[in-house]
């Protein structure tokens, strides 16, 4: 059977709820402001009529509490919103590469604002669902997902493919936890930059649930703190995203098929993939980019990368380009 390799970007979220780079720019300077009030649902569970009901309580809190509680001093927290703004910068990634002195808050700032994205039910909402497009091509029964060589490499930070494929298989069949779980370990998905966090399934007692809930802000607080701890910033020469970097390439090397979807082509990117040295054609989503920037990317890597140009979503691309033996 053929390998698969899906290279994701922050596009390929999107369609889940989650913000594009300007977006998430866009999402940190509201939560950097003392004025910027966010709310939150959670079940309550309460003893009535001998049962034991549910009432949905909604809180409200100022995002800049949570900044404030993580010992980020408000000078601190005034200076990183006025110089994010004011740098005009589309992407958080690109600002935090100059300016390393705001990496802490950066980090907790990405992790907080990408936590409060999740949400189950912007699965069943979406009209671009690619990811159900994909789940039905390899799931015909439990041996065809787990016997498919099928690897994500992503630049997101979000615990998108973790919680839709375990919820798929879930439900689809009748599994075990523990085989569900060795399903699961069978894909390699691969966070280069960092993820939020782990899921029960993954981590019994750090793990914590695909929605963004709590009973109070402290519980919030508590889930941001420990997510901010596992963003890496793509600049950052550490070890860990080193191995993850050459663990990417050596399965591009590999793979008999590669598409990128959602991806900005970030020239740094592309260079630390190092796309320049394959010898395939990687076929890309282009959704958003003119036919004249298309062919400025594919001018940088003639060999390799062939972008779609009729612009189509993930989800028409996949439709229109997916191959899988």
């Amino acid at each position: 059977m053929s390998k698969t390799v899906f290279i994701l970007g922050a596009g390929a979220s999107i369609p889940y709820g989650y913000p594009s780079g300007p977006k998430l720019v866009s999402l940190i300077l509201d939560s950097l402001d003392p004025n910027y009030l966010f709310k939150f649902s959670y079940k309550n569970k309460f003893p009535g009529s001998g049962n034991i009901m549910e009432s949905e309580i909604t809180q409200t809190f100022s995002d800049h509490g949570l900044y404030v509680k993580h010992g980020f001093s408000t000078n601190l927290i005034a200076e990183f919103s006025e110089a994010l703004k004011n740098s005009n910068k589309d992407s958080i990634d690109s600002f935090l590469l100059e300016r390393k002195s705001y990496y802490e808050i950066g980090k907790f700032a990405i992790a907080n604002c990408i936590l409060k994205c999740e949400n189950p039910t912007e699965f069943q909402a979406t009209n671009q669902n690619w990811l159900k497009y994909l789940w039905n091509k390899i799931n015909q029964s439990r041996n065809d997902f787990i016997s498919r060589d099928i690897s994500f490499i992503t630049f997101n930070y979000d615990r998108l493919l973790e919680y839709y494929f375990y919820t798929s298989l879930k439900y689809s069949f009748d599994m075990s936890d523990k085989e569900i779980m060795d399903a699961l370990n069978s894909k390699q998905i691969i966070h280069l930059h960092g993820v939020v966090g782990l899921l029960p399934w993954q981590d019994q007692e750090n793990g914590f649930d695909y929605n963004y809930t709590g009973s109070d802000i402290n519980s919030v607080y508590n889930r941001v703190s420990k997510a901010s701890k596992n963003i890496k910033i793509v600049y950052d020469r550490v070890e860990e995203a080193d191995q993850n970097f050459d663990r990417t390439y050596d399965l591009l090397k590999d793979a008999n098929r590669i598409y990128i979807l959602g991806l900005g082509f970030h020239n740094l990117n592309l260079s630390r993939l190092k796309i320049q040295n394959l010898d395939k054609r990687i076929i890309c989503s282009a959704f958003g980019l003119t036919k004249h920037e298309c062919d400025l990317i594919e001018s940088q890597y003639p060999m390799q990368l062939q972008l779609d140009k009729i612009g189509y979503d993930s989800l028409e691309f996949l439709r229109n380009y997916l191959t899988l033996k």
